[in-house]
């Protein structure tokens, strides 16, 4: 899973003002990072402000070992500080599938249905619960025969099937959501033409103007290419038509 972030919210009940100038984890882990810059708690605030935002990797935690500890707040108004301890349950392992299964080319004029196949590769069973698309990849792709799936330590099965509906040239850039009862999965859902833009600095933009060449010499043009599509694009060789 990539790290989690969550924001860290505080109410102030005193009758003045509060300035926070440090919020800081002991002990000092690489695993927990915070993002934090001094703020005022306005007093009695029906709302609670935003202090700093709390992110834990959990690669990190599993390597370092660093999963507990306490989150400490401080502030110019008084010694004392606020401690609140956090702890994180980090598993070994994953889940994983075929990432060629969610990449669809929309310059393709057959892009059958296909099945999403998900291994558990953690040591527990795994609760698969729901699967969601976002609302800009709702028009182009549906989800099909998803039923709530238990998943064995080591074991593979088809979830649901994905049914394009692309028109040409899209390009997409989205996720399919995967929510598990240890975590939530964020599958890349891509449709690209693999085509190339062609920029040329001149102003014929349709092709490379060289003008008149004398004999012996050399003349220098540029061009660029841009690549929109949500994936590399290789090139593997080129050439001209020049005899």
């Amino acid at each position: 899973d990539p790290p989690t972030t969550v924001k860290l919210w505080l109410h102030n009940s005193w009758k003045k003002p509060i300035k926070i100038h440090n919020v800081i984890s002991t002990p000092v882990s690489k695993a927990l990072k915070i993002d934090f810059q001094p703020v005022k708690v306005p007093p009695e605030s029906e709302e609670a402000t935003n202090v700093a935002l709390l992110t834990f990797d959990w690669g990190v935690a599993l390597e370092t070992g660093h999963t507990s500890g306490r989150v400490v707040v401080k502030s110019k108004q008084s010694t004392q500080k606020l401690v609140i301890p956090y702890t994180a349950t980090v598993l070994a392992g994953g889940l994983s599938y075929d990432t060629q299964v969610t990449r669809f080319r929309s310059d393709s004029a057959h892009n059958p249905p296909r099945t999403f196949q998900l291994t558990n590769n953690f040591r527990l069973p795994i609760a698969i619960t729901n699967v969601s698309l976002p609302k800009e990849a709702q028009p182009y792709f549906e989800l099909q025969q998803f039923e709530p799936h238990i998943l064995q330590p080591g074991q593979s099965a088809p979830l649901f099937h994905i049914l394009p509906d692309i028109s040409p040239h899209l390009t997409l850039d989205s996720t399919i959501v995967v929510y598990t009862n240890v975590s939530t999965l964020l599958v890349p859902l891509l449709c690209y033409d693999g085509k190339l833009i062609k920029v040329i600095s001149h102003h014929n933009d349709t092709e490379l103007e060289l003008g008149t060449v004398g004999s012996g010499t050399e003349k220098q043009v540029v061009f660029a290419l841009v690549n929109e599509n949500p994936v590399p694009v290789t090139l593997l060789s080129w050439d001209t038509s020049l005899p």
